[in-house]
């Protein structure tokens, strides 16, 4: 075989090595590539999946926060503009509840207007450390479900023996009791959005007994400036899991004559609202220590003496008068959604079996629940 011969396949094998080993740089490139689309699809699979199941455990949390009352009565609220619509606001997940890489972020709305019992509950979940966590996050996904809060009247004890979201004025030795003997910090006697006047032997008396008048009882906090600023329903929803509206709905409705002891005389664990103004007159016993009652107008009310009344009673402005040594006493609290303003009776004695009667009685079915037929929605 001739040299040029020899050097003509000599080019041509080198020519099969050097496509073949382009052959096999290229499919090393294109296999790396793969891997690395792989990993990225990998990761970002694994940071999606990570995103869903925050917004999932979002949905489920602020599901279960509606069974909370202070965090109901603070967030299911229509305030402002008072459109009938929840107020825009947005909750995050609390710190330590997920790894740092993960969040969600919670908001309540209602499809229908001055219905803020139907919600829609709508979780953003985000990954990468993302915070705070909404729809900017890159990695976020977002999850909604139709509920219904619960049905509870009366979700926690009154935190006072008298509410009123104005003025308290006592006298002619008109008494407020708080015999809570274990009373935490921020419970209080008398608490009120305007000034407190106690005058004629009128004032707060201890669990241990002791007298105060208003400038001197630590438990009477007087011009409670967000008391007092509160719209109507915002205050009625410091006590109650929902507005003046959607309460009536729910309650028996009564309306009294000159006078309501004929309707109320002897009834016991009720819950009733008032369409007429409150008049007791004398010797009526409504509810009892076991079994009180809940007892809603938004008239004013008046009682005169030698009455006695188990529950919380609720009104626009309170008036009382009486003289000598007849009384009138409420066991438990009294609400009024403008001025309390009362001589000689009734006494007010907060009373904690009333107050437990009252929750075990009218705080059950709290929370939000799924409405029956409807599905999570993802996002």
């Amino acid at each position: 075989m001739s040299a040029t011969m020899r050097e003509q396949r000599g080019i041509a094998t080198l020519g099969i090595v050097l496509g073949v080993l382009l052959v096999i740089t290229l499919g090393a490139i294109f296999t790396a590539q793969l891997l690395l689309r792989e990993q990225k699809a990998a990761a970002n699979e694994y940071r999606a999946i990570q995103a869903a199941e925050a917004a999932e455990a979002g949905l489920e949390w602020g599901m279960a926060q509606l069974s909370v009352a202070t965090f109901a009565s603070q967030t299911i609220v229509d305030e402002a503009p008072q459109d009938g619509f929840v107020d825009a606001n947005t909750v995050q997940a609390p710190a330590g509840l997920l790894p740092v890489t993960v969040g969600f972020q919670v908001s309540f709305s209602n499809p229908v207007v001055n219905n803020l019992k139907l919600l829609t509950v709508t979780s953003v979940g985000c990954a990468d450390g993302c915070s705070p966590c909404n729809t900017n996050c890159p990695v976020n996904r977002v999850v909604q479900m139709r509920v219904t809060t619960g049905t509870s009247l009366f979700p926690q004890a009154l935190r006072a023996s008298l509410i009123a979201k104005n003025q308290v004025s006592l006298s002619l030795n008109e008494k407020v009791t708080n015999a809570y003997t274990n009373q935490p910090g921020s419970d209080l006697t008398v608490w009120s959005g305007g000034s407190a006047t106690y005058s004629n032997g009128s004032g707060t008396v201890s669990a241990t007994g002791s007298y105060n008048t208003a400038s001197s009882d630590p438990n009477t906090r007087q011009n409670d400036g967000a008391l007092a600023s509160a719209s109507v329903d915002a205050f009625f929803q410091l006590f109650f899991s929902g507005t003046q509206a959607e309460i009536k709905s729910t309650l028996p409705n009564i309306a009294c004559g000159t006078d309501c002891n004929a309707q109320l005389n002897g009834i016991h664990g009720q819950a009733l609202w008032i369409t007429t103004p409150l008049v007791l007159t004398e010797n009526n016993v409504i509810g009892s220590l076991t079994s009180p009652v809940i007892l809603i107008t938004t008239q004013d009310c008046q009682i005169s003496p030698n009455n006695q009344i188990y529950g919380v009673i609720y009104c626009n402005n309170f008036f009382g008068t009486g003289t000598g040594t007849k009384s009138s006493v409420v066991y438990g609290g009294i609400i009024a959604q403008n001025n309390f303003s009362v001589i000689k009776v009734p006494d007010i004695i907060y009373t904690p079996a009333v107050m437990t009667a009252l929750t075990n009685q009218f705080s059950s079915g709290g929370g939000g629940g799924r409405v029956p037929g409807s599905w999570r929605d993802f996002l």
